[in-house]
């Protein structure tokens, strides 16, 4: 693993959305493999689910069709240790309500800090990980 250690998360934007600020942010402390297609993520985490430590979407991806691959990702025990965090542009974003009660573990709007992002996904992280070692 030549990634220095840096756990390795899966980004997915929606097109149009700029959150590269936010990118920066993810790259400086985890190993971060960038998606452009929803559908790539089932795929992803399908052959790597041992490695993806969380997947950082953007809410219009994840709320698409019902929140169909919050709920694809949730049902799947692969990836029940894998935290999954929205992304909003707007803090009142109507749909953030319906995203947590279908299972988004964070939910990240901006100005976006790197402390409080940091610390707020590797919580995230470590919350599964001790659920799923609770349940082994």
């Amino acid at each position: 693993m030549d990634n220095g250690g840096k756990k390795k998360i899966v980004t997915v934007w929606g097109k149009g959305q700029d959150y590269s600020v936010l990118g920066e942010i993810l790259a400086g402390s985890y190993q971060v493999l960038s998606l452009t297609d929803r559908k790539e993520v089932c795929e992803i985490l399908s052959g790597q689910s041992a490695e993806i430590a969380a997947v950082v979407a953007d809410i219009g991806i994840l709320s698409e069709n019902g929140f169909e691959i919050v709920k694809k990702i949730r049902e799947d025990m692969r990836f029940v240790a894998i935290p999954l965090a929205a992304v909003s542009p707007d803090p009142g974003y109507p749909l953030m309500k319906d995203a947590v009660k279908e299972g988004i573990s964070e939910y990240f709007v901006p100005p976006f800090e790197e402390i409080s992002i940091n610390l707020r996904l590797n919580n995230a992280i470590r919350s599964k990980d001790s659920a799923t070692m609770k349940q082994s």
